[in-house]
């Protein structure tokens, strides 16, 4: 028999493993790939990131983008990573017709290298969110897999819960017995500890995850959670909208020029979509402007409301606030180790899934 009379966790647990197991695999491994994607990128793309640098000056910002476009013809949204290494190529991120691309720039030359790991970088990332169904370019197809991801994560949640429980009894025996696994045991009793000494030692770094990862998933935890930080951003639209083609006008270029400063070269972001333009350094502020009924150049401020902080945080935007939780969510937070051991836990999480299975299978056919 499958499932236990009057074993209500059990069966929950089972349950639980036949409905979300596979989203789960989906979403653990291709965390590993987003955990380490630059790293990835930068060893495949390592010939593309770095150019041999000249006496001569720089180009201007509006000079390269002039040069993508005699390549693109059209661009509807422009982003230029510039390094303050000497060597370093420049990295643009622009929307053509068709898609987004990556391109990597030689700063005095002009010379465009496309960068092709970015799609699968882009893939991969998206089967964590939605397990890429938002590649179908159907809204509901998208905020399905969104769903399935969310209740998934919260499966999970219980998935651990529940194997804890059910792992109690032998936890209570003695703790150093039930931490370790006994390679003398074979068959089902082997499997069965191998299973409950997974889980337990990667419970805590599940549970760290999925928590955190469910601030992505729905507006009102994300709302919850920056209000304890003492943030409150305006009312929005959940509405996914799909950002609009709209070519820049060349003309608009020479304005990018103005907002970066390469008297005192540091690294810097500069974007150019419509109208909007907007700097930011490598300490994290950004600044935005627009071209005034006078042609010139004006500041203003993000079109992000925040209500004001009184507590002197380092909290001071959302941004900031998902930017932390996001690190916990990486591990970054603990620092490089932190990023290898939750890798570790998504790769141990597999195996955690087929112990399972192969238990469930023996237990049937005993």
């Amino acid at each position: 028999m499958l499932f236990r009379r009057n074993k209500f966790v059990f069966n929950l647990h089972l349950l639980l493993s036949f409905l979300a197991t596979l989203p789960l695999l989906i979403i653990t491994l291709s965390a590993v790939f987003v955990q380490y994607q630059n790293e990835i990128i930068g060893v495949v793309n390592s010939s593309n990131l770095k150019v041999e640098p000249l006496d001569e000056k720089r180009l201007k910002p509006s000079e390269i983008l002039e040069n993508i476009i005699k390549k693109y013809e059209k661009i509807g949204f422009a982003s230029m990573q510039i390094s303050s290494l000497k060597d370093d190529a420049l990295i643009a991120r622009i929307q053509t017709t068709n898609s987004l691309q990556t391109l990597f720039i030689n700063p005095y030359t002009g010379d465009i290298k496309e960068d092709k790991t970015r799609q699968v970088a882009q893939f991969m990332l998206m089967l964590h969110r939605n397990l890429a169904l938002s590649f179908m370019q159907n809204d509901t197809a998208r905020i399905a897999g969104k769903h399935i991801v969310a209740i998934s994560t919260v499966s999970l949640v219980l998935l651990i819960l529940s194997g804890i429980w059910l792992y109690m009894p032998l936890l209570r025996r003695g703790i150093k017995n039930a931490m370790s696994i006994s390679f003398k045991s074979r068959g089902y009793a082997f499997l069965y500890k191998m299973h409950g000494v997974l889980g337990v030692w990667c419970a805590l770094f599940l549970l760290i995850m999925a928590l955190t990862g469910l601030y992505w998933s729905y507006g009102f935890i994300k709302n919850g959670v920056n209000k304890a930080f003492g943030l409150q951003t305006a009312s929005m639209s959940h509405k996914h909208h799909k950002r609009a083609f709209n070519p820049l006008d060349s003309e608009k270029f020479k304005y990018i020029d103005e907002i970066y400063d390469d008297s005192n070269l540091r690294d810097t972001t500069l974007v150019v979509q419509g109208g909007i333009y907007s700097v930011r350094h490598d300490k994290g502020d950004e600044r935005f402007f627009k071209v005034a009924k006078n042609g010139k150049l004006m500041e203003f401020s993000s079109e992000i409301k925040v209500e004001p902080n009184k507590n002197d945080s380092k909290f001071k935007t959302p941004r900031d606030v998902s930017r932390f939780v996001l690190s916990i969510h990486q591990g970054d937070v603990f620092g490089e180790v932190g990023r290898a051991i939750f890798s570790l836990v998504c790769i141990l999480f597999c195996i955690l899934t087929i112990s399972g299975f192969m238990l469930t299978f023996k237990r049937i056919n005993r």
